[in-house]
């Protein structure tokens, strides 16, 4: 659906569960984001496929649990946007002690946002969700403000 605007041409998103067709589409595309725009991922220098590789480890569950949502261009089918997300009583895939060192001051931070949030809680598989990763692209014909499903 197009929406004429004086400014711009919105076109709408279209949102789906992530399946293994767009697993490497979606490291790509978090690799991207986050390499060149999370603040954390920049301070420290991650490259693009420092964080495809980060990612990839925690593909072999994302079509199975089927938490994590690509958006895609209505008009051009691309991926401009994907939530990497899984049950939070996971526990952290195999290799993790293997991705680039880079990365220990951001588990570090994340680590305790984590151990503070568990406090006094007690965790159930299946009762919430955990953000792995969470990245967002303008594709061309989308605007900013035109992240609305055309369901």
């Amino acid at each position: 659906m197009t929406t004429k605007n004086p400014e711009t041409i919105q076109t709408a998103v279209n949102y789906s569960v992530c399946t293994a067709l767009d697993v490497d589409e979606m490291c790509r595309l978090l690799g991207d984001v986050f390499a060149h725009r999370d603040p954390p991922a920049a301070a420290v220098g991650v490259t693009v496929s420092e964080f495809e590789v980060l990612v990839r480890l925690f593909c072999p569950r994302v079509a199975g649990e089927g938490l994590t949502v690509v958006a895609r261009c209505a008009l051009t089918g691309e991926m401009i946007g994907a939530l990497l997300t899984e049950d939070s009583t996971s526990v952290p895939p195999d290799g993790l002690n293997q991705v680039s060192p880079k990365f220990n001051p951001i588990f570090d931070i994340l680590g305790q946002l984590d151990a503070e949030y568990r406090e006094g809680r007690t965790m159930q598989p299946g009762a919430t969700v955990g953000c792995g990763s969470s990245g967002k692209r303008h594709a061309q014909g989308v605007s900013p403000g035109s992240d609305r499903s055309n369901e």
